[in-house]
């Protein structure tokens, strides 16, 4: 009776083990990366006129998926022409904040892997608040993750890169820039990849575990099946 408990927790172990060794670290759900780092199938956000008003509404270039950008403190911002996003404080004068949604009020939802953008013309010292809101790989909704940029705290020497890219079968649904000290001028240069419709199959499917993890589990399971076969032959 004694072995057959030293083999049954043994096995135990190994079970463990194999599964630990399966899930491995989680990768971070959502990575910060200063600079211009594009990914693929990158697209960039158009608007077809010049707009001004609280909130405007780009369209990503490939997909045809609305984007909605619109201001944290109610300022009228003014898309400054056909093309390429480039937002600004309508009248002139410094942003502070900005909300960017592929989540309409009503009607389709979309999720997005990532997120590049330059933020241009900042105030000497400047320095921004960047929360991301993100479905994470087991479907919690609105789940968010805070990054300040730049970590140095000076958006006033030019043009200011952030790509933002969602892991794990995460995808993000809202960005939220928030000025800590100053402001900046322009908001640039946007472009989004991993477009995905939220409820769809393709939209955050947890990854399919690399094939060298799935041999050691299928090992285990066989070795586990030989020796209770020996043991019952015993």
């Amino acid at each position: 009776m004694r072995a057959k408990e030293i083999i049954r927790a043994g096995l135990a172990a190994l079970t463990m083990t194999l599964l630990g060794i399966l899930a491995g670290p989680a990768p971070a759900a959502i990575v910060f990366t200063p600079g211009n780092n594009p990914q693929p199938d990158e697209e960039n956000i158009l608007f077809g006129d010049k707009e001004t008003g609280a909130l405007l509404t780009g369209q990503t270039k490939g997909s045809l998926v609305p984007v909605y950008f619109s201001s944290l403190t109610s300022q009228t911002l003014n898309q400054a022409a056909k093309g390429q996003a480039d937002i600004q404080k309508d009248g002139g004068g410094l942003l502070d904040s900005l909300r960017i949604t592929t989540v309409p009020d009503s009607g389709t939802a979309y999720g997005f892997g990532d997120f590049i953008m330059n933020l241009q013309g900042g105030s000497s010292g400047s320095q921004a608040s960047i929360d991301v809101f993100y479905h994470d790989d087991f479907n919690n909704t609105d789940t968010s993750t805070n990054y300040t940029f730049p970590t140095s705290g000076d958006l006033g020497n030019g043009s200011n890169f952030l790509t933002i890219v969602a892991n794990n079968g995460d995808y993000m649904t809202k960005i939220e820039i928030t000025m800590i000290t100053g402001g900046w001028s322009d908001f640039k240069q946007p472009r989004i990849s991993g477009v995905c419709e939220i409820g769809s199959t393709g939209c955050g499917l947890v990854p399919i575990p690399e094939p060298a993890s799935l041999a050691l589990v299928a090992s285990a399971a066989a070795f586990t099946g030989w020796f209770a076969r020996r043991r019952r032959n015993s």
